[in-house]
Order: C-alpha cells, then sequence, then structure tokens
C-alpha cells in the first residue's frame, strides 16, 4: 500500500512562510527583524500540540498582526493562541505596556498581585491606592492593581478583586467556559490566570482612562479575535455589530486577505499592514468598583 502524501499543518505553514509573499510581507513589516520574528513562529507552534493542528493561514495571520503592531512573540508581548483548529492573536500584558510607552505620553506604568494586607488606604474619590511599604507575598491573593501616570501628572488606578477578575474572565472566555465545564485546561485562564489578570486589570484601565494612539486601538481590537471566511470573530468575547473601519470598499478588510493574496501571487507583494483608526471594542468592561477604607 503506497504511504500518504499528506502534508501535516505545520509542514504547510514552514511552506507558506517560504513563499516569497509571505517573507516580502514580513519583511516590508519589519525589516531586518522579519527573519527572526518567521523562526519564532515556528518556534511557538512546534512548543505546542494544539497550535501545530491549527489552520496554517490562521497561524500566519495572528503573527502578521503582532508583526503589523511591532510586538515580540517570542518575548510574550503578543501570543499564537489555539481555537477550535483556527489561531487568534492575544496580546500580552507586556505588549500593553509597549504600546503605552510609544505614546510618548507616558511616564510610569505598572500591574501588581494585591494580598491581604498590601493595601493601607483608598482615596475614595479619586481611586488612588496606597500601599503598605512590606509587601505580604506569603498571604491571599485578594486581587489586582493597574497604576498608569502621564507625563502631564494625570494619573489612574484600577482595582479588580479577585472575584471580579474571575466573573470576567467566566462571561467573556468561551475557552474558560468550556474548561471549567469540562475539567480541562485549553485556555490561558486555565495556565496563567495570574498574569491573565494582570494583563485584563491593565487593560481595562487604559481602555477607560488613557490616551488611546491608533496602534492601542488596533490591539483592543485585535486582542483574542480570528478571521474566518473574512469575518473578525471573537472567541472570548460575545457578538457585537461589526466595527466600523477606515478602509474603503475595494480595499481588504483583514489581515489574512492581504497575505491570501500574497500566497495566491507571490510577486505582487501587498501593501503593509497598518493599524486603522477605528473606535468599535470587542466588548464593554466591567463597571469599576473600590474598595472600602
Amino acid at each position: 500500500m503506497p504511504e500518504s502524501t499528506a502534508i501535516t499543518p505545520l509542514q504547510r505553514l514552514n511552506e507558506l512562510l517560504a513563499t516569497p509573499g509571505v517573507k516580502g510581507r514580513f519583511q516590508e513589516m519589519l525589516k531586518d527583524r522579519a527573519p527572526s520574528f518567521i523562526s519564532s513562529i515556528i518556534s511557538s507552534v512546534r512548543a505546542n500540540k494544539s497550535l501545530s493542528e491549527c489552520d496554517p493561514m490562521s497561524v500566519i495571520t495572528a503573527a502578521a498582526t503582532a508583526a503589523s503592531l511591532d510586538l515580540s512573540i517570542s518575548l510574550g508581548q503578543a501570543y499564537i493562541v489555539p481555537y477550535k483548529g483556527l489561531a487568534t492573536f492575544q496580546m500580552g500584558w507586556s505588549g500593553y505596556v509597549q504600546l503605552f510607552l510609544r505614546t510618548g505620553q507616558a511616564k510610569s506604568i505598572n500591574a501588581l498581585e494585591i494580598h491581604d494586607g498590601d493595601i493601607k488606604s483608598i482615596d475614595r474619590l479619586t481611586g488612588e491606592v496606597e500601599l503598605t511599604p512590606a509587601e505580604h507575598l506569603d498571604s491571599q491573593v485578594l486581587g489586582y492593581l493597574s497604576c498608569f501616570k502621564l507625563t502631564n501628572g494625570f494619573q489612574h488606578y484600577l482595582y479588580m478583586t479577585k472575584e471580579m477578575v474571575e466573573a470576567h474572565a467566566k462571561r467573556y472566555s468561551q475557552s474558560y467556559g468550556y474548561d471549567l465545564r469540562e475539567g480541562k485546561k485549553t485556555s490561558k485562564w486555565s495556565t496563567d490566570f495570574g498574569p491573565m489578570a494582570l494583563k485584563t486589570v491593565t487593560k481595562m484601565n487604559l481602555k477607560k482612562y488613557a490616551p488611546l494612539s491608533i496602534e492601542m486601538r488596533s490591539a483592543l481590537e485585535e486582542d483574542d479575535a480570528i478571521d474566518v471566511g473574512g469575518e473578525r470573530v471573537f472567541p472570548d468575547a460575545p457578538q457585537l455589530p461589526e466595527a466600523q473601519t477606515a478602509l474603503p470598499p475595494s480595499e481588504p478588510k483583514t489581515v489574512s486577505s492581504k497575505l491570501a493574496q500574497a500566497v495566491a501571487a507571490p510577486v505582487a507583494i501587498a501593501p503593509a499592514v497598518t493599524a486603522s483608526d477605528t473606535h468599535g471594542d470587542a466588548y464593554e468592561p466591567p463597571q469599576e468598583q473600590r474598595l472600602p477604607i
């Protein structure tokens, strides 16, 4: 009986990444850093069995979103995460920090776990949090705190209890809900709850109170999105009306459609991906709550 000649998704991914069209797209976005970025894509996929079985073009699409925002996959500024056979782009906490620092208005930003005994006082009017000098790392984690400060002096704190973060994850992450029902660990909420919590409180704080650059708006929209038949789908967020974009009707609407053109016609490389100035959001954040003094 002749051996099967079918190639695996990982093999197909390697073939696509080697085509002049796809390589050219990454080179346009990343210049001389493109080869190392492409290597990080392959390394990420090889290290994750579920990701290695995903549709290769969805992997390239997710990676191209990270590249268009100039975020590193290997440094955890962005991730490529599997979801039902498709790859999805996901922001990391340090990715939001990088985009905030690039605004030119950032003075400082941080997020940390709050343990029992860490908080000395909270200003009920401004939300400003004063922490105790000593850390209480051996005590129970009660919540997560984000704080940023702008060069003009404006600063804002956002505190979310652990229960609030848990409720947020259950409400907006279908993959986390699946894990809880089936007793599995397919979601980053299941495997990395702490980092995901820090990312969430940082994201909510920046989204509601920080100046939003075009890059930041694009990151907020693309976070957790996958491309299905040219439509943007958010597996970890409820369905909302499609966001209005600045692209004319004749232009491709997604990164994947441009990459598909590059694969089909590798000589004619499509123009570089840019973040469109759009205000659509995947979901509305939960209402902010303050700790009682």
